[in-house]
C-alpha cells in the first residue's frame, strides 16, 4: 500500500466521495454534514461545541487507511472535493481565534 501524502482525507464511499479538509474553511460544517451522511447519531455532535464535533470524525473513513488509494485518487467515478479560501482572510480568522 502506497503512503498518501494528502492527511485526513474523508472517504465517504457510498457517495464516491473523498473530502479534503483544511482547517479554518467550514471543515466542521461538512466534517458535521459528513457524520450525518454516514448516519451517525446526531446526538453525538449536536451540541454546539466544535471540539465535539472534531472528536466524533475520529470515526470517519480516512483515504490514508484506504487500501485504494491510488484507485480512489485516479479515478473519474470519484468525486474529490476541497475547499480554499482567500489566504488573507483565513490568516485573519486564524489569529482571532
Amino acid at each position: 500500500q502506497n503512503e498518501t501524502r494528502i492527511p485526513h482525507a474523508i472517504v465517504l464511499e457510498k457517495y464516491k466521495l473523498v473530502f479534503f479538509p483544511i482547517p479554518k474553511i467550514a471543515s466542521s460544517t461538512f466534517k458535521q454534514l459528513f457524520l450525518r451522511m454516514d448516519g451517525r447519531d446526531d446526538t453525538l455532535w449536536r451540541s454546539d461545541s466544535i471540539t465535539n464535533i472534531h472528536r466524533q470524525t475520529w470515526a470517519l473513513p480516512e483515504l490514508k487507511d484506504h487500501s485504494r488509494q491510488d484507485e480512489i485518487l485516479n479515478s473519474k467515478d470519484w468525486l474529490k472535493a476541497v475547499f480554499v479560501r482567500d489566504p488573507k482572510e483565513r490568516l485573519l480568522s486564524a489569529y482571532l481565534d
